[in-house]
């Protein structure tokens, strides 16, 4: 046989576990966007990451996007209070944790689903800051494996529960883990509102003196304007928490709502982008 005719295989029968996982992410992320624009989008991201794979079609694409955010709706991922314990049984000794990391987050509801993993994680993770979290990324990959039909392997993520030092290291897994996915998402949403490629992601920002700077994923440093201008937007979109304990010294400030920065353009939030849910 030729090398030409061996260069493009045919596609396997079963679609890459990773590829499920992404259409299903994608379809969740973008759950108004129309079916046909959205497979169209996801079939350059697929040819994009995966080169050496033939992507799917867009009827297939179509097929799948539906699939996802039909199968969605799922009773364990409704909110989760203590009348409902008989139905969905938890340990009485997780019942005090679930309490305490509903009141670190009184704005976000705990699932049913995440009162699971708060319980099957609540003996070995000892602190209610890192349970909260570990234990919301265990249920986001869990929900993102059904939906996409994965097998949920969670041996690596496992094997760093071992003490609270892993366990930093585990959140800092899943943090950059969702980075990848929050990233790509952002930045093709601001590429398709401003047609630039030039978009960076802020979630700190440094003052110094008068001038702020902001701190992207990768640790890089990027002006911003003067400490005034990126307070006063910070304050107006109520991206600041504990506002009134700033110090007037150099310092560094963590948003609790992340901008993009644009080349040439004033900041601005990730959630007054239209089309993006966060």
């Amino acid at each position: 046989m030729a090398y030409s005719e061996m260069k493009r295989q045919p596609r396997a029968k079963v679609m890459l576990p990773a590829i499920r996982e992404l259409i299903v992410i994608r379809a969740l992320e973008n759950r108004d966007k129309d079916r046909t624009l959205l497979s169209q989008e996801l079939r350059e991201e697929i040819e994009n990451k995966f080169p050496k794979e033939i992507p799917p079609t867009e009827e297939t694409l179509i097929k799948r996007i539906s699939e996802a955010r039909t199968k969605a709706n799922d009773p364990r991922d409704d909110t989760w209070h203590l009348g409902i314990v008989d139905k969905y049984p938890i340990s009485v000794s997780a019942i005090p944790y679930i309490l305490q990391i509903q009141t670190l987050n009184p704005t976000s509801k705990i699932s049913i689903r995440r009162s699971h993993w708060i319980d099957v994680l609540h003996t070995s993770v000892k602190d209610i800051a890192l349970l909260s979290d570990i234990s919301h990324y265990y249920t986001f990959y869990e929900k993102i494996s059904e939906l996409a039909q994965t097998a949920f392997n969670t041996t690596r993520f496992d094997a760093l529960l071992v003490s609270q030092d892993k366990q930093k290291s585990l959140l800092k897994l899943f943090m950059e883990m969702q980075k990848d996915v929050e990233w790509d998402t952002r930045h093709r949403v601001f590429k398709h509102v401003t047609g630039s490629e030039m978009a960076d992601i802020v979630e700190s920002i440094v003052f110094r003196g008068n001038i702020a700077f902001g701190i992207n994923p990768f640790k890089a440093e990027i002006k911003l304007g003067t400490k005034e201008e990126l307070l006063s937007l910070c304050k107006s979109n109520k991206a600041i928490k504990d506002s009134d304990q700033i110090p007037a010294t150099d310092f560094t400030l963590t948003l609790s709502r992340p901008i993009l920065i644009l080349d040439g353009m004033k900041p601005i939030f990730i959630d007054d982008i239209s089309g993006l849910k966060r």
